[in-house]
């Protein structure tokens, strides 16, 4: 395994890096908007204004990265997220701090793609999956260990915001000195929606549910804690439970769904994460260990829910549909990330700290009863025909490049351009599937 992730070494570093600074500066931006006395619902639409930019920055920065390549586009983009960052300190005011986010958003969708870029270009048949599995442990690791920061002093001032910068900007570091050459640019053209909701109506609702959920809690859970007055060492330890709480059981409940009806695995998950909503809406009134458990396990049953949902769909898809339709999903689910802190933002305002997690109650109900009428709709498809589970990251199109599942009909073996699909065995001669599962990739 250290063979493997040694020519990743420079990629994965910069990640961790940007990604340390990035989380810090979601939780420190809800920090400090409550105490600059920001009105709640003014809070959502800022903290929202993050996922419009990314969206934009995913549709927009593969015409970036064609024009003046992969580092010149890194660099600039770091530069210009560490300025945000530093941005936040001068102007605090709502609606700069909403153009700011909407700035960061931006460059991080770039951020990504290039970074998503390189590991595919450099990635093999025979390793995608544990390269891939990876990537998402060092994204979920660096935004848990962001949040440490917290235990600085005087988390509202200068400093943690100074600290977020310098982790952007070395992120730049590993990135522009490495001596691999630059992979070629990526383009994906979304499936439309109306095609993508009527072969999946499920996966297209549960990649929504997913970014409501998601992006309320990276946006609002920091307000929730200081509305409720917890200490800045309990504020990190609540983000850094829920974190782990997604790390800890996004494997489990992949092997679980890859073993039977995927709709039944979405109904137990958002019926699981409905009643543990319920609960914090019930114990979420102060800091406690009854409160941090089930904080871990909302972390646990709502993070998986988007690549479920991913799988669900890909499940009726062919296998040239499957890039087109991903990305599809990807900008629902970046849909459902921009109105989530809104959402948030105005239950909370009516409801106190407890409506974050009372919006979400509602959301996982909602999609429960969606699942249970859709298995009276359509049959399942059986256990040994579905596609296993590959927790793919919610960043851009490039990342689905590196599933090792999708793969274009246009590369199957000649003999196979008409009829029956190729095998396994033809598609992947190194065995890609067992390799997979080995690593852990899918269950």
């Amino acid at each position: 395994m250290k063979t493997l992730l040694v020519p990743f070494l420079a990629l994965f570093s910069g990640l961790g890096l940007f990604m340390l600074g990035n989380a810090l500066l979601g939780t420190l931006l809800g920090v400090r908007a409550v105490a600059l006395g920001f009105s709640i619902e003014i809070i959502g639409v800022v903290m929202a204004a993050h996922y419009a930019g990314f969206i934009t920055g995913a549709l927009v920065c593969v015409q970036l990265i064609e024009r003046v390549g992969h580092i010149r586009t890194f660099a600039a983009l770091c530069a210009i997220a560490s300025a945000a960052t530093l941005s936040h300190i001068l102007l605090e005011v709502p609606l700069a701090w909403g153009m700011l986010r909407a700035i960061t958003g931006f460059c991080f969708a770039g951020l990504y793609m290039v970074t998503e870029s390189w590991l595919n270009d450099r990635s093999e048949n025979t390793n995608r999956g544990r390269i891939l599995s990876t990537y998402m442990i060092v994204i979920l690791v660096s935004s848990g260990a962001g949040q440490l920061f917290l235990l600085a002093p005087n988390p509202g001032g200068f400093e943690l915001f100074s600290i977020a910068a310098i982790m952007i900007a070395l992120g730049l570091v590993p990135v522009a000195l490495t001596t691999s050459p630059a992979p070629a640019p990526h383009r994906a053209n979304p499936m439309a929606l109306a095609l993508l909701f009527k072969t999946s109506p499920l996966g297209i609702t549960g990649c929504f549910a997913s970014g409501l959920a998601l992006g309320s809690f990276w946006s609002m859970a920091p307000v929730f804690a200081r509305m409720l007055e917890f200490s800045k060492a309990s504020t990190a330890i609540f983000m850094l439970l829920t974190i782990f709480g997604g790390l800890a059981l996004v494997w489990p409940i992949g092997w679980l769904s890859d073993r039977m009806d995927r709709r039944q695995a979405i109904t137990l998950l958002c019926a699981a994460g409905a009643s543990t909503s319920l609960a914090l809406v019930l114990v979420g009134v102060e800091f406690s260990p009854a409160l941090m458990g089930l904080v871990t396990l909302f972390g646990g049953f709502t993070f998986p829910l988007y690549s479920i949902s991913v799988a669900h769909a890909n499940d009726f898809l062919e296998p040239d549909e499957l890039i087109s339709a991903s990305s599809g999903l990807l900008l629902v689910y970046g849909a459902g990330a921009i109105i989530g802190p809104i959402m948030a933002g105005l239950i909370m305002g009516w409801m106190g700290a407890k409506g974050l997690y009372a919006m979400n109650a509602g959301v996982m109900g909602l999609i429960v009863l969606h699942a249970v009428y859709r298995m009276q709709m359509r049959a399942t498809i059986p256990n040994e025909e579905q596609d296993a589970v590959v927790f793919i990251p919610r960043t851009t199109h490039v990342a689905y490049e590196n599933d090792t599942l999708i793969i274009d009909s246009s590369d199957w073996p000649e003999a196979h351009t008409s009829g029956s699909p190729p095998s396994d065995e033809e598609l992947c001669p190194n065995l890609v599937f067992e390799d997979l599962k080995r690593s852990g990739v899918s269950g």
